[in-house]
């Protein structure tokens, strides 16, 4: 059989360039060599995309596009992690050139991305969110000590700010307000808005913090085994949590009744459905005191590293990473 051209894109102008490089290159080094010839595309910084050989010097998106024609390569593997990969941007790119990609649309990617909309939609699909305050830069500019103390009334002293369209736990802080004192609050949205145009602050829902993961192929939709996260050092997953192993995760949740793992599952299937998304995606969730489960947010494009937590909840469903892989590029070439 004539190997499938497949390009991997990898790192990206976000803040979460490095994982994504990490996620490409453990893609690449498990992607079935019998079927797939791969070709390993590095976009930098800047927005360049770069190949290997005779094209190392950096290509603009058309040029890009081109090139990927003239390599007659049948589909592209996204593994770009934060903006560009996961808000749309690359998605509208491949698909003006009519190039079969992995993964959401751009349409249902950008809502995903965005936390104040994706959370209207989870509410109207009938899921629970926390309750948030969208915070306005020109609001923040104008009137910062308005909007502290709007949040402190609102939602006490322990508050959780957040970028409103990154990932990996980029900017978001758990802030813990004591005798009044909003300077820690502050900083938190300082924090956030250094990486952002867009903040929310959200009320903090204490409880057990899970995660779950769909495989969606061919238009049919699939919960993977959920996972419990119990951060080490850190009050929640940040990225530390999520990248350099200062956390545990369980999978499957231990102590944790049949009946919760399905109502999990179910969770996250309906929040991947209701956002209009396909591919492979995972929906963070809390479980509060009362069992009640909080919608967080949906990754589009969740991490592929080897700490990463889709393979390993793949690997629980007896789905090894090649097969994963080889499952997702499958169903980019249905759509196509």
């Amino acid at each position: 059989m004539r190997k499938l051209k497949i390009a991997i894109l990898m790192g990206g102008p976000s803040s979460e360039h490095e994982v994504s490089i990490k996620s490409g290159l453990n893609a690449l080094k498990n992607l079935n060599s019998k079927k797939y010839k791969a070709v390993p595309v590095f976009i930098d910084t800047r927005g360049y995309w770069l190949f290997p050989g005779k094209h190392e010097h950096p290509l603009t998106e058309p040029e890009a596009i081109l090139n990927l024609e003239q390599l007659k390569v049948k589909a592209v593997l996204i593994a770009l992690h934060g903006e560009y990969g996961e808000d749309g941007g690359v998605q509208s790119v491949l698909s003006a050139g009519k190039i079969p990609f992995t993964g959401s649309k751009s349409l249902p990617s950008a809502l995903s991305m965005h936390k104040v909309l994706a959370g209207n939609v989870f509410v109207r699909a009938g899921l629970l969110v926390p309750e948030s305050y969208e915070i306005k830069k020109s609001d923040w500019k104008s009137k910062s000590q308005v909007v502290l103390k709007h949040i402190y009334n609102t939602f006490g002293n322990i508050v959780v700010i957040k970028p409103t369209n990154r990932g990996s736990s980029i900017g978001v802080s758990l802030v813990r307000i004591f005798k009044n004192n909003l300077h820690p609050l502050d900083l938190a949205i300082q924090k956030a808005f250094s990486v952002s145009r867009h903040v929310i602050a959200q009320k903090y829902i204490s409880g057990r913090e899970v995660t779950c993961g769909v495989l969606d192929v061919s238009g049919t939709a699939e919960a993977l085994m959920p996972t419990e996260i119990i951060p080490i050092e850190s009050s929640f997953f940040d990225f530390k949590a999520k990248y350099e192993g200062a956390s545990k995760e369980i999978t499957p949740p231990k102590k944790m009744s049949l009946k919760l793992i399905k109502r999990i599952e179910g969770v996250a299937l309906v929040a991947h459905k209701a956002l209009g998304l396909k591919g492979v995606t995972r929906t963070d969730m809390i479980i509060d005191n009362d069992n009640n489960i909080y919608v967080l947010e949906t990754n589009t494009i969740p991490g592929l590293t080897e700490a990463s937590l889709i393979p390993k909840q793949a690997k629980t469903c007896g789905i090894s990473f090649p097969k994963l892989l080889d499952l997702m590029i499958k169903d980019a070439l249905h759509e196509a």
